[in-house]
């Protein structure tokens, strides 16, 4: 038995209807959402054509050439109900939906560009890349590259380098080429090997001294401290090529306090200087920062 009712408020019939949609998507039921063109108009030069059209379809000798003065038009459209209604409720004066899932981000957006609601589209476009959603990169990545949303695509490749290379098979990823795909995971890639040159290389002679401690590492020349530091770096990089998981005090107190090191006092000390604002580690986050994250 197929139910036949009538959208929520304000898409109930209590106000103006010019136009009446009705979603048949789900087979069990017809939701009528009742509309105001000329309010669907102002957001959308899709619907103000429409109400153009409409005023013009009514004979001149009429005494109020208004589109008022026609029959709602009648739709059946393909969409979903709730992405109808996500839509509407971001057009219209009400407080705008939260919307809860990838799938009805994605939805959303594309009904938003087949019915040239500009606006809304700009917002789904903040919303994707939301802390909410970025929390799965990789499938913000997915979408923004189907939509051809440059700007998303790469904040979502750089965002997804703080995981590792090692991503579940989203249902997204289905929506992009193969190219498209290994771009992401070329450039996670060339960036842990980048990051890993760099910090090979970061010490240079002229530092090489706020790294020693007098008297351990003075006569051989060696830091044990920052080499340990480099060491495991180095393979944390490898996983996740981003400053975060090297440049933090909790990596540095395990390698100067790890039973394998000498434990001493003046590494302690030299590790504490290189935290502090300015220092060693603060200026290898930049370095690392600035490494390449874009796609496209």
């Amino acid at each position: 038995m197929t139910i036949d009712k009538n959208a929520s408020a304000p898409f109930d019939g209590s106000s103006d209807v010019d136009l009446i949609i009705t979603t048949t998507a789900d087979d069990s039921s017809k939701i009528h959402f009742f509309l105001s063109i000329p309010l669907l108009s102002i957001a959308s030069p899709y619907f103000r054509e429409i109400q153009e059209r409409r005023a013009n379809s009514i004979p001149a000798g009429t005494k109020k050439r208004s589109a008022k003065a026609l029959e709602p038009e009648r739709w059946i459209v393909e969409e979903p109900t709730d992405v109808i209604e996500f839509l509407l409720r971001f057009v219209y004066p009400v407080q705008d939906p939260k919307l809860e899932y990838h799938e009805d981000v994605g939805a959303v957006y594309e009904a938003a560009v087949k019915y040239r609601f500009d606006f809304v589209v700009d917002k789904i476009r903040e919303i994707l890349v939301s802390p909410k959603f970025m929390e799965e990169p990789v499938r913000v990545y997915a979408m923004a590259r189907r939509y051809g949303l440059n700007k998303e695509a790469n904040l979502a490749a750089r965002a997804s380098m703080a995981e590792k290379a090692e991503w579940p098979r989203y249902d997204e990823l289905n929506h992009i080429t193969g190219g498209e795909f290994h771009q992401l995971l070329q450039l996670h890639r060339d960036r842990a090997k980048a990051a890993v040159k760099l910090l090979n290389t970061y010490i240079s002679p002229t530092k090489r001294d706020q790294t020693l401690c007098y008297p351990c590492c003075q006569k051989k020349r060696e830091s044990i401290w920052w080499d340990s530091y480099v060491k495991k770096a180095v393979e944390l990089l490898k996983e996740t090529p981003v400053s975060d998981v090297i440049c933090n005090a909790e990596l540095l107190m395990q390698v100067c306090l790890d039973p394998t090191n000498a434990k001493c006092l003046g590494c302690l000390e030299k590790a504490r200087v290189a935290l502090k604002p300015g220092g060693l580690i603060e200026s290898l986050r930049h370095k690392i920062d600035e490494l390449p994250a874009d796609v496209v």
